[in-house]
């Protein structure tokens, strides 16, 4: 037994109203008399008011509390019998940003799509169930599972699609798994699926393969001169049997007006992606750059975001002698790489470098350079396995490096190896602090003479830099991270806050670092409960597959297998509940008429 709609229970009210006025009601004795003219005048007035009398169970009184309660059951919607009999639909929204891109006429897919699914859930009966799904790398039922038909208007009108390109596949699994062997699932997407669509979803579509210039990287960057430069690479996608535009504008303007908005011409081809390098005075403003095409269908891939990064200088100092540190040659280092100082003071440098293992303190990291072993040295001229996903292994190659090291155990996760002896890896201390372990005799080696020191150096600053408290990387993709490291209990994760572009406040997740999903191009302002301001991070759309439109189509796909019909209900689904609404109906009027009847007794009486 379930109820359709709980609230109107509310109609049980009346049964406490019957009581009173039977408790209160007037009941006059009968006396038989010759003529009135007996009575003396103040006999025959009647008292104001009624007064509380015994309540008598009457046959009346019965019908009309059973009149009540048929009355709330009826407005409540009672149905009995198993709760998911009628008709289940379950709508899967694709919230891919290619949703958004505009059909010839100016319409946008999403609208469409919006249009079709306020279609569905109008078709359905008021008995009927809705749950709605969003795509994405992690599925999100934003209403449901089985809700009733009249809150979906809601959830359709605030889908706003906008990520990046994702599997719809777990998504599709769970609208089956929630429709069960009775549901529908109504996927709406811009491109059919063909076979990869599950046989018990209906799939339509509302795509158009149009041409669409996309940027696909942006980035400011300091010049010699003091001022900063943009670097820009622009993609045109084009179908082969779509017009394309050949030029484009790439429009660079500053928050707060500190500088005239700067333009460029574009010429774009689909076999090669353009690039523009454009100067621009230096300033703290966020740049907000803007493509502009003729026949652009997507707009979300034509922006990108820039706020200046912060430079966070990482200080190297040395432990070792004078001679080990000129072999390592740390000054040309220093002075190769951008934010990294050599200072003399080894108890105020973040990274110090050292023969032997120890205790450098909390937020400090050290470089182990040393052979390991006691015993012999062995030479090695490669070929050197590389672990390339690791941070400090980018853009590592060692061609053309000697490399003397030890024989023996390494501890930590391994960077370079040399057969199956450890050249290079990392570990933590145990203050949190990175370990970098060189396995090197650099009196026989000629690491630090070769361009992968400074680069292995430089890996190591920028991790340094992504373990400092403050923000990580503060130009970031939709889709990527937004992370905080916390420097004590003020800027703790549960005192942060995140003011997305639209105004929504997101709470951090996790204990020891901050972290958020951007999925809004724009701004977003970090700051503490109390209001104030830590950072801000800036978010473009930066996606290739996505910008590129030339799969998109419109069209329909049946399903496959379409739902049984449910047992005990009817055929045509959606009528789930009438038969019970249609008896309590009619138990109601029987009732009335039978209080009617009673009533009418009594008064003939």
């Amino acid at each position: 037994m379930s109820l359709g709609a709980p609230l109107g229970l509310l109609a049980l009210l009346a049964v406490p109203v019957v009581l009173v006025l039977h408790l209160f009601r007037r009941r006059l004795p009968v006396r038989r008399v010759a003529g009135l003219f007996l009575w003396a005048p103040e006999g025959l007035a009647a008292r104001a008011g009624r007064k509380r009398s015994r309540l008598l169970r009457t046959a009346s009184l019965a019908l009309e509390l059973l009149a009540a309660i048929a009355a709330a059951l009826w407005l409540a919607g009672l149905q009995l019998g198993i709760p998911d009999a009628g008709r289940h639909l379950v709508l899967v929204l694709d919230d891919s940003a290619s949703m958004q891109a505009r059909h010839e006429d100016g319409q946008r897919a999403v609208e469409l799509a919006r249009r079709a699914a306020r279609t569905a859930v109008d078709a359905l009966s008021r008995d009927a169930s809705v749950t709605v799904i969003r795509t994405g790398a992690r599925p999100t039922v934003v209403l449901g599972p089985g809700a009733l038909r009249g809150s979906a208007a809601q959830s359709i009108a605030e889908w706003e699609p906008g990520a990046v390109q994702h599997d719809f596949g777990p998504a599709l699994d769970l609208a089956v798994e929630l429709a069960g062997a009775a549901g529908d699932v109504l996927f709406l997407t811009d491109a059919p699926l063909g076979e990869r669509a599950p046989p018990r979803v209906t799939v339509r579509a509302f795509g158009v393969a149009r041409a669409n210039v996309a940027i696909l990287t942006a980035r400011r960057a300091a010049t010699s001169t003091g001022d900063e430069r943009l670097l820009l690479d622009v993609q045109l996608h084009a179908p082969t049997d779509r017009v394309a535009p050949t030029q484009a504008r790439a429009v660079l303007r500053a928050a707060g007006d500190p500088f005239a908005p700067l333009v460029a011409e574009l010429a774009l081809d689909p076999a090669r992606p353009a690039r523009l390098a454009l100067d621009a005075p230096r300033s703290d403003a966020v740049w907000d750059v803007t493509i502009e095409a003729a026949g652009d269908a997507l707009d979300v891939d034509d922006r990108a975001v820039l706020l200046p990064d912060p430079m966070r200088v990482v200080t190297f100092a040395s432990a070792l002698d004078a001679e080990l540190t000129a072999r390592l040659e740390l000054e040309r280092v220093a002075r190769a790489l951008d934010g990294v100082v050599l200072v003399g003071d080894v108890a105020a440098a973040q990274v110090c470098f050292v023969t032997a293992a120890g205790d450098v303190g909390p937020g400090r990291h050290q470089v182990v350079v040393a052979p390991v072993g006691a015993g012999e040295h062995d030479a090695w001229i490669g070929p050197f396995l590389i672990e390339r996903r690791h941070p400090l292994g980018a853009g590592l190659t060692l061609d053309g490096v000697v490399w003397t090291a030890g024989r023996g155990e390494v501890s930590g996760a391994a960077i370079a190896l040399a057969g199956r002896q450890v050249l290079l890896a990392e570990e933590r201390d145990a203050s949190g602090g990175l370990r970098l372990r060189v396995n090197l005799d650099p009196a026989r080696s000629n690491l630090t003479s070769s361009p992968d020191w400074p680069i292995l150096l430089d890996n190591l600053a920028r991790r340094v830099r992504e373990l400092a408290p403050g923000p990580g990387a503060v130009n970031v993709a939709v889709g990527d991270a937004l992370g905080w490291r916390p420097a004590g209990a003020a800027d703790a994760p549960a005192e942060l806050e995140l003011v997305d572009p639209v105004g929504r406040v997101l709470p951090a997740r996790g204990t020891t670092l901050a972290a958020w999903e951007a999925d809004q191009v724009g701004v977003y302002a970090l700051r503490t409960r109390a209001g104030v301001e830590l950072g801000r991070f800036g978010v473009s759309f930066r996606d290739p597959a996505e910008s590129d439109l030339a799969a998109c189509a419109s069209g329909e796909q049946a399903a496959a297998e379409p739902p049984t019909a449910p047992d005990g209900g009817d055929e045509r689904f959606g009528r789930r509940g009438s038969g019970e609404r249609r008896g309590l109906a009619l138990l109601l009027l029987a009732l009335l008429a039978a209080d009617w009847w009673v009533l009418r007794e009594q008064r003939r009486r």
